[in-house]
Order: structure tokens, then C-alpha cells, then sequence
């Protein structure tokens, strides 16, 4: 890392609709480490994100930054099922940007094989959560940024594409990418994070420089209708990692969570076939 931090917020103050979403926060974000923003919804993780980026006015403070606009790297935390195709909206993508089409074609191509996205898969609008977020994170990577900044990029996705893209962004950091996220869970902050910074009603109230250590979760096979397991996940003020197994679905829940997570199967009208101990990673297995 070096002294100079690509981005530093000094004090910083937002307001939104007259609430104060950020309260004096100051933060330092070097080349090449990773930060995970932890806290629930409505702490102020994404408007954070949005302060990093320039893309938000602050109404206090400072915000300085060694890179231009476009060696940032944004991925919002909703992507809109669009028209296009992936080839077709990220070259739209590069021409907006100001990319040669030369470049643009062996960006594109690049990113596709990075992401394991299949060339002929179709029109967005019809694709999983799972394979728009990856078409998110390659908007954001077309400019190859210095620093990348993800809104839970994890959030409501299945176990394998889980994996995909912790792997495909542990290989950004091995490449000396900054990378800030924001979350909910742990599960990316323990696989790559080099710092954590948690939030509570704007402010940061826990910083750590060490590697999260391991918690404990529960594993519980419950059964109940797709949608609304899904629904119960959406719910949940944490992340709930989701799997199929015969008996119906396999949940791995923070253990703070998951009395709650079992009312809301039983509420939903599931049916609950074991609860599991377990101490490590969210989805350890």
C-alpha cells in the first residue's frame, strides 16, 4: 500500500430528504486492499459506496482522490432487466465511455470468459440475478479501474454463483485492484477482505485490520414452495445462503438470525426437517 490513499472522505456529512445518512464519517481507502462495509440496511453502506464514487454530492467535509472518474468502478445493487444482450450492452457501454471498438472487443471478450458468461446466452431480460450481476460487475470492470466499488454484490444469489464471483474477484485483488463492498454477511469479508468497517446509523463504529474471525452458524433443511423461501431470505436483515437438496432447501444462517429465520419458515407454512450447529464461514460445510 502507499501513503497516498486513492480516495479519502474527511468528515464527511449526506443528507437525504433532510435525514442525515452520513454523520462525519472519514475514511482512507489504499491501492490494492480490500474493504468490506458491514451493517444493516439503512446504515448508510450504499450511500457510502455513492460518496466514494463522486456520484454523490456531500453537503460537509472533504473528499479527495487521486484517480479520474473512469479508473473508478461502480456496480449498483440492482441491475434492470434490459432488452439487449450482454455483447450488446456492454459495447454500448464501451462507446459511451469513449473506448475504441478495438479495445472494446477484446474488453468484452475478456470479461466474458472472466465471468464464465456464455457468449450466445441471450437477452438480459431474461436472465437469472445471478447472471446480471455478472454482467454488473463487467460493466464496471470495462475501464479497468484502479478501485471497484460493489453494492452487495453476494446478495440473493445462489451457492455457485456465490463461489464464481468471490473467485473471480479474489483474482482482481491478486492483481492489486482496491475493492470496497458492502454487505450484510460476512461470507466475502472472511474470503478476501483485508479490512472491515461497520456501520451503524451513518457512522462507523467498529474498525478492524485483521482477518474476521470465524462465527457461528446454523444449517437448517427446511421444505417450502420456491418463491416463498426466497421471499423468507429477502426478509432477513442478513444474508442466507440457499441451496437445493432432495428434502427441499439447505439455509446457512448466522446463529444470531436464525430463530427468526425459523419463524419465518414456519409462518410461511414450511416445514422444518433439522437445525445444525456449526462454527466457520456463512455456508461452511
Amino acid at each position: 500500500m502507499t501513503d497516498t490513499p486513492l480516495v479519502a472522505l474527511v468528515d464527511i456529512e449526506r443528507r437525504l430528504s433532510g435525514k442525515v445518512v452520513l454523520n462525519k464519517l472519514s475514511l482512507s481507502i489504499h491501492r490494492g486492499e480490500v474493504i468490506a462495509l458491514l451493517g444493516r440496511n439503512g446504515s448508510g453502506k450504499s450511500t457510502l459506496l455513492k460518496v466514494i464514487s463522486g456520484l454523490s454530492p456531500i453537503e460537509a467535509g472533504e473528499r479527495r482522490s487521486a484517480l479520474p472518474y473512469k479508473r473508478i468502478g461502480f456496480a449498483p445493487d440492482r441491475f434492470p432487466k434490459l432488452r439487449f444482450t450482454a455483447e450488446e450492452y456492454l459495447r454500448a457501454m464501451c462507446k459511451i465511455r469513449g473506448m475504441n471498438p478495438a479495445q472494446s472487443e477484446q474488453r468484452v471478450d475478456e470479461l466474458l470468459e472472466l465471468f464464465r458468461l456464455p457468449s450466445n446466452s441471450g437477452r438480459l431480460r431474461h436472465y437469472s440475478k445471478g447472471m446480471l450481476q455478472k454482467v454488473n460487475l463487467m460493466q464496471a470492470l470495462l475501464e479497468e479501474p484502479e478501485l471497484l466499488l460493489l453494492d452487495e454484490p453476494l446478495s440473493g444469489l445462489d451457492e455457485r454463483t456465490r463461489e464464481e464471483l468471490t473467485e473471480a474477484l479474489a483474482g482482481l485483488k491478486a492483481k492489486g485492484i482496491a475493492i470496497v463492498y458492502s454487505s450484510h454477511e460476512l461470507h466475502l469479508a472472511q474470503r478476501i477482505a483485508d479490512r472491515t468497517v461497520r456501520l451503524t446509523e451513518g457512522k462507523i463504529t467498529i474498525e478492524e485490520n485483521e482477518k474476521i474471525a470465524p462465527i457461528r452458524v446454523k444449517t437448517i433443511d427446511f421444505q417450502l414452495e420456491e418463491e416463498a423461501a426466497q421471499q423468507v431470505c429477502n426478509l432477513m436483515t442478513a444474508d442466507i445462503r440457499l441451496q437445493r437438496v432432495r428434502a427441499g432447501w439447505r439455509a446457512v444462517v448466522e446463529a444470531g438470525q436464525a430463530d427468526a429465520f425459523l419463524l419465518a419458515i414456519l409462518n410461511s407454512g414450511g416445514r422444518i426437517h433439522s437445525v445444525a450447529d456449526e462454527e466457520g464461514r456463512p455456508g461452511a460445510r
